[in-house]
């Protein structure tokens, strides 16, 4: 049975002789640098540079969780645990190997290969993605476009799969059917690199000295006896790096055949060099122990870098390969890298950040809670608003407290002052207790100027968020009215429809309010036609969707607070 890890398996020495249906013959050849270094995807590994740019990248993306996601509105998403592909892609991609080392092989193949290939065995409920050897795979475009994989197994069989039956991530490419290894661009670079760690090895395997040669007087005679023997025990002596210091005689002197590591700047050359494959690689140099010449912010902005320049395109290519090759339904579901994990600061940040999100209402309590691995709480999945948030463009008065100028109503100027008239005091009238109905007419009157001004506010809320909601797919409407009906009886849901909910959150305390004022009971079943008067005339058929929105920009408000009056104030 083929290893797929063999690809990542070191090559055959030169002792050994490779067999006919050995993958060194399917492996890269590597090329001759300037350096004069063969550099293949296994010598290049054997670099500490390259092999900790390859380390920090696969451990970086494998380690988060590869997720599916189901989409629940136009702007909304939650977790698809129960669909066929959480199981492949975040529990168990095939049955011998874990998520992590999945996806650490993917990495590896990408940047050492150019390309990840997988075989989609089964599909739904069984499926599983099974490795293959990038150096046995070629690609193919026939007519139409559709893409040919031929795959050579052992011993010697050819296979050929279709595009639905591989799942293939690419990485940079020229041809649009293969991706090019990183290798092919840095190859100079890395052969610099073996060159130098060759080099440093010879160094410390002859003493950790320079070459040199020792100067005697010309009229020193020297025998070649002599000159054999001399070596010989210099050898013996000082050919090791704890060696005895040496002792010469006869006017003998020690001189430099070239010039000193340190004058070269050997040790400043090598991390010149690594920090060069850094670059390759996308990799900060401080992440794999080099020190950079380059200026950097702090840690938490160089993290940050990597996560937005480095780690998320790279997952984007997973996710996006997926979502094209495994993802049956892609207009409902995809699949996404969970990049929260690396974007935690340290704690008073990050609990400062918190705080923001739930009192800003774009994060519920439970969301925080499991991003801190903690678990629910009771009432935690509604989001939260400031009593005192107002739609933009509106708010009190600007003369108020809390108006902004240019925004709301002015308040009008002041009267001037009339002169104050002094009439003589009328005789004293008693008037008579009100009557039980007069007190409930009064109280009814004080109850409806207080809810005027709430209803007012409500239903610009409501036309605000209602206008933006339909706008965001008005055009869809002339392509497929039908369609189009459907997604606008799910936005109204009261249930389920993002816009339903919102309406029913808005109006919901303003019903319980005006029941404890003592009018009347109205629940949302009662004034159920705020939202059916909205649906009928946003799907009416020969209607100019686009032109409707648009012409509720300036009307809307006022047509949906007439509504809700006429059913508050009516009943009462």
């Amino acid at each position: 049975m083929y290893n797929p890890f063999s690809a990542l398996m070191p090559s055959k020495s030169a002792a050994e002789t490779p067999g006919p249906l050995d993958d060194f013959w399917y492996m890269s050849p590597g090329m001759t640098t300037p350096a004069g270094v063969d550099v293949t995807a296994d010598s290049a590994t054997k670099t500490s540079a390259v092999y900790g740019c390859i380390r920090v990248l696969r451990e970086s993306l494998a380690h988060l969780p590869f997720c599916v996601f189901k989409r629940t509105g136009d702007k909304s998403k939650e977790r698809a645990s129960d669909n066929y592909l959480w199981h492949v892609l975040h529990d168990r991609p095939n049955h011998w190997m874990t998520p992590m080392s999945f996806i650490e092989m993917g990495v590896v193949h990408l940047m050492l290969r150019g390309n990840f290939y997988c075989e989609i065995n089964g599909s739904h409920d069984n499926m599983e993605l099974w490795p293959l050897n990038p150096e046995r795979m070629s690609v193919t475009q026939g007519k139409g476009g559709r893409l040919t994989y031929t795959y050579r197994r052992q011993p010697g069989e050819i296979v050929e799969y279709t595009q639905e039956d591989i799942y293939h991530v690419m990485g940079q490419t020229l041809n649009g059917v293969e991706g090019v290894s990183v290798l092919e661009y840095a190859r100079n670079t890395v052969g610099s690199v073996i060159a130098q760690e060759t080099h440093g090895a010879s160094l410390f395997k002859n003493g950790a000295l320079p070459p040199y040669w020792i100067y005697r007087p010309p009229e020193k005679k020297w025998t070649d006896t002599a000159i054999k023997n001399f070596r010989r025990g210099w050898r013996k002596l000082h050919g090791g790096s704890t060696g005895e210091p040496p002792i010469l005689s006869d006017g003998m002197e020690i001189r430099e055949l070239s010039i000193s590591n340190r004058d070269s700047q050997w040790i400043e050359s090598r991390g010149l060099s690594a920090e060069e494959i850094c670059r390759f690689f996308g990799v900060s140099p401080h992440m794999i122990g080099v020190k950079s010449t380059a200026p950097k912010g702090n840690t938490e902005q160089q993290a940050l870098e990597f996560l937005m320049y480095t780690l998320t395109p790279l997952a984007r290519r997973f996710e996006q390969s997926a979502d094209r090759s495994l993802v049956v339904d892609e207009d409902n579901y995809f699949t996404k890298f969970n990049l929260d994990a690396l974007r935690r600061a340290d704690t008073k940040s990050r609990h400062e950040a918190h705080n923001i999100a739930v009192q800003g209402g774009w994060k519920t309590i439970n969301e925080v809670r499991e991003l801190e691995d903690l678990n629910p709480v009771d009432g935690g999945e509604e989001c939260r608003f400031p009593m005192n948030m107002q739609p933009a463009g509106g708010g009190p008065d600007e003369n108020e407290q809390g108006g902004q100028p240019g925004k709301g109503t002015p308040k009008p100027p002041n009267a001037p002052e009339e002169a104050i008239i002094v009439t003589p005091p009328k005789e004293t009238v008693i008037d008579a207790e009100p009557t039980a109905d007069e007190r409930q007419k009064q109280k009814r009157r004080e109850a409806q100027a207080s809810f005027t001004v709430l209803l007012d506010e409500a239903a610009e809320r409501i036309a605000a968020a209602e206008i933006k909601a339909l706008s965001s797919r008005a055009d869809k409407a002339a392509e497929d009215f039908t369609r189009w009906c459907e997604w606008v009886d799910g936005l109204y849901d009261c249930q389920t429809g993002s816009l339903g909910t919102y309406i029913a959150k808005t109006l919901l305390p303003i019903c319980n309010s005006w029941a404890i004022a003592g009018t009347t009971i109205i629940t949302l079943d009662d004034i159920s036609s705020f939202m059916t008067e909205s649906h009928d005339a946003i799907t009416a058929e020969g209607e100019n969707i686009p032109v409707v929105i648009e012409a509720w920009k300036t009307i809307r408000a006022g047509e949906l607070a007439a509504i809700l009056k006429e059913e508050f104030f009516d009943e009462a």
